[in-house]
This record gives structure tokens, sequence and C-alpha cells, in this order.
């Protein structure tokens, strides 16, 4: 019965124990350390196929998962992928890095990272929380994000690819930033007391490697100590150590203490996490990074594992082709496993898993056959998790295994973002396409044109995501465009077509007449014709046009050509709104004046005609007009004064001196005496005559030929 009771005790207090200790291990104050990044690269990223070789391992291969908000655009969202995917290469298989990124506009800086850190019980330093996690095993706080990424949407940001002279590159900036998040850098921070270590919890297991050059550690020194820190923290060498004592494994720390900067890079120019701004990252973290973050409790690029998975066919990267069978077995230094159980998850892009399961000695992994349903890394691999799980000298063993399996190139879009005329010739346009792609670091592209026996080229350097131009494609025909990539497994190519261009459709409106004023200062009756400043104001409704072209025809002759016609550009157009110009046209008796619209692709239809002598509304000036323009006594009857025979103009004995003028004044032909005048050789039109007596009476008449 005792025995029973005190059974039913020591139960009871177990599990009292085990829920304090879980109660505390979820219970942990979680404090934030914010670092800051402002972006500087002269030189951008290198990309190169052995990079991925470098960093993948059949033992490592971890995840980063990230939530954006904010209206990021997509060539920038390539270039956190492509950061993501450096150091998740890295990283062990059952790790991962959760991270908010907050595209938004902020003053400051460019980019903010406020990363979750939180004290481990077993030495009293802190930790980042993905790294806690990591060594726990068990979350901090259900779905917590172990940072938050601040990416300034006022910085004028280029991916960081190629060799685009911008220094704002993002995919380096993010690279140092995720190198933060998962516990790079100092928590020393400046106050009005000193340069203290920020977290109310202590010192970070970051700050407890720095050592300086005379071998004093960080860890000795507390917030207590205001004089030894500053003093620490801001050498006449301007570095400290971290971990080693080599050139390699120094940390930048200026004199003067700056809050960014101080103890938060290495000063080691090859360093992924170099302060200095000529660094460019080729999509690999650097060693001595790598075995700080190791020293700091990751286990990256790392095997630890009893056994090892293994196929002849495959070397230690994990790396081998998708388009044929692969067949895995079990390494050990000795004996040979029992109650084998095999466990092959196939990542979905609709989610999930594809899981195959196996008892087997020897796992076989056929060739894939349908590669698009599912998820594909940046690069354009599969990457696929093997697990195992058995028995050894009566112990439980496990491991597990990172396969990346390759795939052939494909184009995920392509699309025109931008078609400019050209700067040479308006017929004919500049194209830049957007490509987003996979499996390949370089593209080749094709234009063809429908009237042209050529293809244009074009290439680029830049992977994942590029932009690729095409200069002078005729407009008038249909042109091809082709994308293609390539690589060791095979080829895809897109196309593009682009039609020619609708001239008709894209010509301007035919113009309206909204309203029409004639606008004169003064008339002279002796030479019947308005001041040189008589014109038409004219409001017109029209759409697509670049300008205006008037257009004034002798009434006569309105659809025929006649170098009587005059053609010119409006000067001084004025737009009121809503599709309506204000502009001026100049007038001339007995003429038609229309109006066109004109831009690149051709003129429109003309308007309805402006008949000049219609707006005329004086009587004065009319009746001058009218008894001027008698023409009915120019006959061929003698007793009239002048006489109009075929385009010969003749006169009678009394006629002393004749005068003929141009609608606008100019004298065209003068003559003393009664001679005929032939107009045979003068263009057809109106003139004015005036006629000179011997009895010194002046006639002045209109008359056309």
């Amino acid at each position: 019965m005792y025995v029973f009771k005190f059974s039913l005790m020591r139960r009871f207090l177990f599990f009292i124990l085990i829920h304090l200790l879980v109660s505390n291990l979820y219970s942990q104050e979680i404090e934030y350390l914010d670092f800051v990044e402002n972006a500087n690269y002269p030189s951008g990223v290198v990309y190169s196929e052995q990079a991925k070789l470098h960093r993948l391992s059949s033992y490592s291969g971890g995840d980063i998962i990230v939530n954006y908000d904010g209206d990021m655009p997509d060539s920038l969202k390539t270039a956190v992928d492509a950061a993501r995917e450096v150091w998740r290469d890295y990283m062990g298989i059952n790790d991962n890095l959760r991270i908010d990124i907050k595209y938004e506009n902020f003053s400051d800086s460019d980019v903010k990272v406020s990363v979750a850190y939180a004290k481990m019980q077993s030495d009293g330093l802190c930790y980042p929380s993905a790294l806690y996690r990591s060594i726990t095993g068990g979350d901090l706080t259900a779905g917590m994000v172990d940072a938050v990424l601040h990416i300034n949407s006022s910085v004028a940001w280029c991916t960081g690819f190629g060799n685009d002279d911008n220094p704002k590159k993002l995919l380096p900036t993010v690279i140092k930033s995720l190198g933060r998040c998962l516990g790079y850098g100092s928590s020393v921070k400046k106050d009005k007391r000193g340069n203290v270590f920020m977290l109310k919890s202590g010192k970070t297991i970051f700050d407890s490697l720095v050592f300086s050059e005379e071998g004093i550690r960080m860890s000795e020194l507390n917030n207590n100590m205001t004089l030894q820190l500053n003093n620490f923290t801001q050498p006449v060498c301007e570095y400290l150590y971290v971990l080693n004592k080599k050139p390699e494994y120094k940390i930048y720390a200026p004199q003067t203490f700056d809050d960014n900067v101080s103890l938060k890079y290495s000063a080691d120019k090859n360093s992924t996490m170099y302060y200095g701004e000529s660094n460019s990252s080729n999509l690999i973290v650097d060693d001595t990074t790598i075995d700080i973050l190791n020293s700091l409790g990751w286990k990256y690029s790392k095997s630890d594992q009893t056994v090892q998975i293994k196929c002849d066919d495959i070397d230690d990267t994990g790396i081998t082709s998708a388009y044929r069978q692969h067949i895995f077995y079990i390494k050990t230094n000795s004996g040979a496993p029992s109650s084998y159980c095999w466990t092959v998850s196939f990542p979905l892009k609709d989610g999930g898993y594809e899981t195959v399961n196996s008892n087997s000695e020897r796992l076989v992994i056929p060739a894939v056959t349908d590669e698009d349903k599912y998820v594909h890394t940046l690069d354009g691999d599969i990457r696929v998790i093997i697990s195992f799980s058995g028995m050894l000298f009566g112990k439980a063993v496990n491991c597990n295994y990172s396969l990346t399996l390759e795939l052939k190139p494909h184009i995920i879009s392509a699309a025109i973002s931008s078609r400019t005329p050209s700067r040479t010739d308006n017929t004919y346009n500049d194209y830049t396409i957007d490509v987003r792609y996979e499996g390949s670091g370089s593209l080749d592209a094709y234009a063809e044109e429908e009237f042209s026996s050529m293809t244009k080229t074009a290439s680029s350097n830049v992977p994942y995501f590029t932009k690729v131009k095409f200069y002078d494609i005729d407009t008038y025909g249909n042109a091809l465009f082709t994308i293609r990539v390539e690589n060791k497994y095979g080829y895809d190519e897109y196309t593009i077509e682009q039609p020619a261009i609708n001239y008709i459709a894209m010509k301007p409106s035919t113009p309206e007449l909204v309203d029409v004023k004639f606008i004169y200062d003064h008339f002279n009756y002796d030479l019947l014709r308005f001041d040189d400043d008589a014109r038409f104001e004219v409001t017109l409704r029209s759409e697509g046009q670049d300008d205006f072209i008037i257009k004034n025809v002798p009434d006569y002759d309105v659809f025929g050509y006649d170098a009587s016609i005059v053609l010119y550009y409006a000067d001084d157009v004025k737009n009121i709104g809503d599709n309506l110009y204000k502009l001026s046209a100049m007038f001339d008796f007995d003429t038609d004046i229309y109006f066109y619209g004109k831009n690149k692709y051709g003129m429109s239809q003309h308007s309805d005609s402006i008949h000049a002598n219609d707006y005329i509304t004086d009587p004065d000036i009319l009746n001058a007009l009218n008894q001027a323009s008698a023409l009915k006594n120019i006959t061929k009857d003698g007793n009239c004064d002048i006489s109009l025979c075929g385009k010969v103009l003749s006169f009678v004995p009394e006629v002393a001196q004749v005068s003929v003028r141009d609608l606008a004044g100019r004298i065209i032909f003068e003559q003393k005496g009664n001679g005929n005048i032939d107009f045979a050789k003068r263009k057809n039109g109106l003139y004015i005559i005036t006629v000179k007596t011997k009895s010194n009476k002046l006639i002045t008449k209109k008359f056309k030929i």
C-alpha cells in the first residue's frame, strides 16, 4: 500500500518537474537586436556554376521561410530569393529561419533588421531565436518569426546582378542581413552610459567569442565596467578578434564607436560580412564566416551522423540528374543495420510533400517524369530529403540526405515591358523584354523582322531575372522574339509575337470645329484687303495628334493640287483640356481652310472647312467687295473700261496706267498706257487690278483667272 502511494508520488513529482522545464523553455523573454545596412556596392554579383557546388552538400540544406508585406517588385524578390538560396544551402537539413520582409518607406537607412534573441539557461547567453530553436528543438513562441527585415521602398534599388553602376544593390545587402539573423554581430550599442550590451538578458553568444589583441575577452566585461568596455570596443588598432587570433577572424572596431558598424562586420575584405564598400558577392559564404557561425552553435556543412546514406554515382554535393534512376544504401564504420525504414519527400508546388516509403536495404529513386508538379529552387532544381531510421547493434540510428535533382532549364515568363520609338527613326521601336528563368546562368535572344533577312541577337549573363533589349525593330512588319536558355540537360525556348503597328488605328482623330472667330483690326478700302493681322481664332476637338497642319485652298480647287494651295504648321497651339485646342489660321479671300491632326503614324482626315468670305459680316466691307467684284462688265464689250478674253486683259484708249496686285497687296505688274496684259504664265487665282484713266479716274476691280 505504502509502496504504491510512494510510486504515485514519484510520478506526480516527475510530471511537475517536466511541466516546469517545459514552461521555462516556452516562457523565455524575447528581446530584439536592431541592425542597419546601408548599401554601397560598386561591383555586382558574379554568377558562377561553381558557387552551387561549393555551397551544397548531401548533409545540408535547410529552409528560409519569407513572408512579404508591401508591394515589392518581382525583380527585387528575386534578389531576396537568391540571398535565401545562398544561406539555406549551408544550413542543416532540419534547420529553418522565419522572416517577415516589410517593403516600406523610411528615411534613416536602406535596410533595418530586427532579430529576436532569447537567453539560454544552460550558459546564460542570448541566442538568435532560430539558433535557439535549432539547439533546443522547441519554439520560444509558437509560429513566431525570427527576424523582421525592413527594406526601404524609397531607395532606387537594383537587384545586384551584373554590371549595373547603381551602388544600391539589394542582393549583397540581404545576404549580410540574413547573416545578422543567424547571429553574426555584437550586441554592443552606445547610449548615455557609454558603450553597453543592449540586451537586458545579458551578452549574446557572439559577444562571448570576441577578444582583443591583448587577450582580453569581452565575456569578462559587463555594463558596470563602463571605462573598460569603452576602451575595449574602441581599440587603437581598430579591430578585435572573434573565435581565433588570425587575420581573417578580425572584426571591425573603429576608434570612434559607430552603432551601425562597430563590432558588427568583419575587417577581412574576403569575408561575406566585410564592412567595406568594395565587397561583391559570388553567391557563396566564406569559410571563416561559416566557422564563426558554427562556433555559435550551428552545424553548417557538417555531418555528425553515425550512419550515412550513400549513392555510388553521386558525390558529396548530393547533386545529380533528375532524369535517371539512383540507388541508395547505408554506410557504417562497422556492422550492418537492420529494420530499414526509408522515407523520401518531394516538395509539391501545391503544398505539402509527395512521400515514398521503403523497407528494403537499398532505396531506388526512379527518374523524374513530371518535373512541373514539384517545387523548384531558384537554380531550377528539385530538393529532395531522404530520411533513414533503423537499428545498429541494438540501438536506434537515423540519418538524412539532401538530394539535389538537376533539371533542364526553364523560362518561367517572358514579356515585353517597354516599347519606345527609336531615337533615330520613329517608324522603328526599341523593346525591353523581362525574362524570369531557371536552370542556367545566362540566355540568348533573337529578333526576326518580317521585312528583313537579318536576325538581331542579344544575350544576358544575369541569372534568374534579366532584361533583354532590342533596338531599331521595324514597326511596319511583324516581329518575332525568341528567348533561349540551355544547360547540359537540354534547352527551353519562349517566343513572343509582336504584330505590325496598325497605323490607321493610331493616326489622330479627325479634328472637329467647335468654335470659329474672325479677328481683324482694319480693312483697306483702296486696296480691298484686310491688314496682315486678319486671322481666324479656332477651337478644335482632336485626339492623338502631336501637331496641327492648316491647309488653305482656293475655293475653285478644293480637292486638286494647285500652286496656290498653302500648307503650314499651326503655331502657339494651346491645350485647354478635354481634348480641346485653340489655334490661329491666316485669312485669305475666297479660300477654304482645313485642319489636320498629325503624329508619327500619319495625318488624320481633314476637318470641315472654313470658307473665308462667309465670316465677313461688316456691310460696308461687303458692299465695297461686291462693287469691286462686279466682273460682269469685264467682257468683250468695247464700251467698258476693261475687257478679259481668255487670260488676256485689254483696255480702252482712255486708260493711262494699270497696276495688278495679289490678294496680299503685293504689286505683280505695272504699266503705263493701255497695252494688253497676258496672264498665261501666271497661276490661276484672284487678283486686284487698279486702272487710272487720262481724266484721273481710278477704277479698282477684283477678278479671277
